[in-house]
């Protein structure tokens, strides 16, 4: 099989072998239904950016793998802890102005 190409803490964006990215667990290949030309941009983008370094907020492995396949790089996990943060912010701060003396 081929290369794989993914993102870790360690190596930045780079190729490696099926068996170091599945590390040690099981992988499934799911074949998306494309065309020849969508197979193709989504390989260009793969490898467009090998190199690039890890970045936990901004480039890690979710983030590439929705830039290659759908062209928009997200992260779901980040996305969650950010709202997270912001509704727990907006508790401290109902919580913080609610015990304030009424003038």
């Amino acid at each position: 099989m081929g290369a794989v190409a993914h993102t870790t803490p360690e190596y930045g964006k780079h190729l490696g072998t099926l068996d170091e990215f599945a590390a040690g667990t099981s992988v499934r290949v799911k074949r998306v239904n494309r065309t020849f030309e969508q197979n193709y941009l989504v390989e260009v983008r793969a490898v467009a950016d090998l190199g690039r370094e890890y970045d936990a907020c901004h480039a890690n492995c979710e983030h590439d793998a929705t830039r290659v396949h759908d062209g928009v790089p997200k992260s779901p996990t980040i996305e969650a802890l950010t709202l997270g943060a912001v509704f727990i912010g907006l508790c401290a701060a109902v919580v913080y102005f609610r015990n304030q003396p009424q003038s």
